[in-house]
């Protein structure tokens, strides 16, 4: 009979899985809260300062079916000089499923230092926040900054190298990227993902998901 490892894990994952979920339970998103994360926060301690103009993303895996309502990211520095500030979900094909408001530190400001925030999300039109269902599904968490200037928004990741984090995966699968984005538009208005021309980074952004 089939072991219930709790949500968002597969019913008979592979071994590893099953190691990692039954000795530390810990280490499982649903476990604080969350329904996913890129990696278990307590890892996470490394400043990350995202550049103007990038799309900054993080790939989950979503074993089971999923509800995206929020992303979360830890923010260490608020910024006083950013705009066009948003958080959205691409899946693994590179459609934009939804995205947050759009922020700025002139206007309606999101960060605060030393804090999670929580980006809500609303679906993009013939879109669903509900991805997932097998081993192999993901999506990608992007975050990104049209400007980040004078005390620039910092936020935090864990620490690995580009060929680390993505050791032997092409950049179609790839766990953290960045894409170019456009210092004055919206994630609706920059549209779509090139999978293929993501490129890789080692300036890793934590995410949760709620």
């Amino acid at each position: 009979m089939p072991v219930d490892y709790g949500p968002g894990v597969p019913s008979d994952p592979d071994p590893e899985y099953k190691v990692e979920d039954t000795v530390n339970p810990a280490t499982r998103a649903n476990a604080n809260g969350l329904v996913a994360w890129t990696e278990d926060p307590i890892n996470v301690a490394t400043a990350r300062t995202p550049l103007a103009a990038t799309i900054y993303l993080r790939k989950i895996m979503v074993p089971v079916s999923t509800t995206f309502a929020n992303i979360l990211a830890s923010c260490s520095t608020a910024g006083t000089s950013y705009t066009n500030t948003q958080a959205g979900v691409y899946s693994s094909a590179g459609v934009l499923l939804g995205a947050s408001p759009v922020y700025a530190s002139s206007g309606t400001d999101l960060l605060v230092a030393a804090a999670v925030v929580t980006f809500p999300l609303t679906a993009i039109s013939g879109q669903s926040l509900i991805v997932g269902g097998t081993e192999t599904s993901f999506v990608w968490v992007g975050l990104h900054m049209g400007t980040n200037s004078a005390t620039a928004a910092i936020f935090q990741g864990p620490a690995a190298a580009t060929q680390t984090a993505n050791a032997g995966l092409g950049v179609s699968a790839i766990r953290t990227g960045t894409y170019a984005g456009h210092a004055t538009n919206a994630l609706a208005t920059i549209g779509n993902l090139t999978p293929a021309s993501i490129s890789a980074t080692s300036l890793a952004i934590w995410f949760g998901v709620t």
